[in-house]
């Protein structure tokens, strides 16, 4: 028969066995430690850059749609502009005739009144010669 263990001796063994397979875990759970370190830090990064990916993506439609306004606005400003200008040009005309017109007018005008001023002119000056004649008839 074989000798009989002493229970020293196998407790012994089982630390022994308990401390291998403690420190063998603890290596293997660093391991997967790491492993989700890694992986939960290679998830972070892939979500950053989806993020920033969306984001540029969300930027990059609104400046489309900025510069697609602006120019809208700005084709809607300029056929403002020739709509007035269509409208203004017969009023413009029309202004421009009428100063015309007054111009020729005052032109009249004045050249009535220098006649008036020359017809007054004349007038008094026979006048004053008829007085001059009577005055030297009545004097004589």
């Amino acid at each position: 028969m074989a000798p009989k263990k002493t229970g020293k001796a196998s407790g012994s063994q089982a630390k022994a066995d308990l401390h291998s397979d403690a420190t063998t875990m603890d290596a293997s759970q660093d391991i997967d430690t790491k492993t989700l370190q890694n992986l939960l830090t290679e998830h972070k990064q892939q979500v950053k850059k989806r993020r920033k990916e969306r984001q540029d993506a969300i930027d990059t439609a609104h400046k489309a749609r900025i510069a697609k306004l602006r120019s809208d606005v700005d084709k809607a400003f300029a056929e403002h502009e020739e709509t007035v200008r269509g409208i203004r040009r017969p009023k413009i005309q029309r202004l421009i005739e009428l100063v015309r017109k007054q111009r020729e007018l005052e032109e009249k005008a004045n050249e009535c009144i220098e006649q008036m001023e020359a017809t007054f002119v004349m007038t008094a000056e026979k006048l004053e010669i008829a007085i001059d004649a009577r005055l030297d008839v009545v004097s004589a």
